[in-house]
């Protein structure tokens, strides 16, 4: 079994967290953007997406099924199906002549055996100029929250076992039903964290 990380992060990531926002800050009250610009029409929708990494994990689990006591097989759906998934929507911001700060958010999502939190995105993008054909661009982006629960099931494995709560997941796997409960989700999204450089040559 994985071991699932610490929902705190790590000192080292909120100081950086913390530092890059500041800068942001500071960039923002430089006298490089014009006060006349209102604060939308300095903003850009750059992404807009419907699932994540952990929303496309759920919908996969509700579009399987699991074997019943009686050999008939039941879709997942009723358990991990959701009418309304998360919607992921990111922002840009010119705070300055070559930097844009980042920002946005992810929606809840929920169904009856997990929850899906919603999120915040926060980010600086900066490009730095080699010379006037070649520049490179630094992007960092965080995502807050966006962590998945699973809740456990009540499954009836019959004359075996009688009524026994369950990893609904893995209520058909041969694993002991008391064992599935140590692989119920508990995660944050994968994608919390992205550092990216982008080396760009004008023709």
């Amino acid at each position: 079994m994985t071991e699932t990380p610490e929902k705190e992060c790590p000192l080292r990531v909120k100081r950086l967290i913390v530092r890059f926002l500041c800068l942001g800050v500071a960039l923002a009250l430089s006298p490089q953007v014009t006060v006349a610009q209102s604060f939308w029409e300095r903003t850009d929708l750059a992404s807009l997406s419907l699932g994540s990494p952990l929303s496309d994990r759920t919908r996969a689990v509700s579009l399987d099924s699991y074997l019943l006591s009686t050999g008939a097989y039941e879709s997942f759906a009723p358990l991990y199906g959701t009418g309304r998934r998360t919607i992921r929507a990111l922002f840009r911001t010119d705070i300055g002549a070559k930097t844009e700060g980042l920002w946005g958010f992810a929606t809840p999502e929920s169904a009856p055996s997990y929850d899906l939190s919603a999120g915040l995105s926060l980010g600086l993008t900066h490009r730095i100029d080699i010379d006037e054909n070649r520049s490179v661009t630094l992007m960092v982006l965080f995502r807050l929250g966006e962590w998945l629960s699973e809740d456990s099931c009540t499954a009836d494995y019959g004359a075996i076992g009688g009524a026994r709560e369950v990893n609904c997941r893995l209520s058909g796997s041969p694993l002991p039903p008391e064992e599935t409960l140590d692989y119920l989700w508990e995660e944050r999204t994968p994608d919390w964290g992205l550092i990216r450089f982008a080396y760009t040559i004008r023709f």
